[in-house]
């Protein structure tokens, strides 16, 4: 396998990752998603990326468990929407996505936390900020942003 830097990061990534979308319901189930997650780290694939909506939810939890006792060898990635904050701050989005996610993972921290669907209505100043606090507090490692217009 191939790595490479990540970015402006110091995260030496495989070449190749291994995406969450699949692992949950109505695709992959624990031992699938164990067996893949395993096929990939013989491969040498050490980037894991996740969401909290892939696999109806249950990505997250079924990838923390197929690393369990693994979580040096690789790193992850997850990330949050702010779209139909449902009474919601975006602080508060932003803050409990990351204590669900950490515990969903079952790890102290995330390598890469990412904007999933950015909106209009979120000024960057109240995404920078608590992205930011999270690196402060060591629960994240890095922050990024996807799928959102190049403007924005």
């Amino acid at each position: 396998m191939r790595y490479r830097k990540l970015g402006n990061t110091d995260m030496n990534v495989s070449v190749l990752g291994t995406g969450g979308y699949p692992f949950g319901p109505p695709l992959l189930g624990q031992a699938e998603t164990t067996a893949v997650v395993g096929a990939a780290l013989e491969q040498g694939i050490n980037f894991f990326d996740t969401s909290d909506v892939y696999g109806q939810g249950q990505s997250e939890d079924l990838l923390g468990v197929a690393l369990k006792g693994k979580r040096e060898q690789v790193y992850l990635s997850t990330k949050f929407n702010l779209r139909n904050l449902g009474g919601q701050t975006p602080r508060e989005r932003i803050f409990g996505r990351c204590e669900e996610a950490l515990r969903k993972l079952g790890t102290d921290h995330i390598d890469l936390f990412q904007v999933h669907y950015s909106s209009p209505e979120v000024l960057h100043e109240e995404l920078i900020g608590p992205m930011s606090e999270l690196v402060e507090q060591g629960k994240v490692r890095y922050i990024g942003n996807c799928n959102t217009a190049s403007w924005r």
